[in-house]
């Protein structure tokens, strides 16, 4: 069983940021992956995306809690909180 990179954060870790804020739905970037993506191809690992466009601290910290809470840890190989700047609430 391969092991989860379980990642949360603002839009640099949203997956989905590109299509939600370009006009053509992100057509032109389709192919250009996220720093998630990369990480979770390099270390061989399922990736588990949290990352919201707009995020703060709150989020990040309540959205990588949750998911641990209601999965089993021992599938969790790695944990990265992308934190936000410190004055986004």
């Amino acid at each position: 069983m391969r092991k989860k990179l379980l990642i949360s954060g603002c839009s640099f870790t949203d997956i989905n940021y590109v299509k939600k804020i370009n006009a053509t739905g992100g057509k032109q970037c389709d192919d250009f992956p996220t720093w998630g993506e990369i990480l979770a191809k390099q270390l061989d690992m399922d990736l588990v995306p949290l990352g919201l466009n707009g995020a703060g601290q709150k989020y990040i910290y309540s959205s990588i809690q949750d998911y641990v809470l209601e999965n089993d840890p021992k599938e969790i190989g790695l944990c990265v909180a992308a934190w936000s700047k410190s004055q986004r609430v």
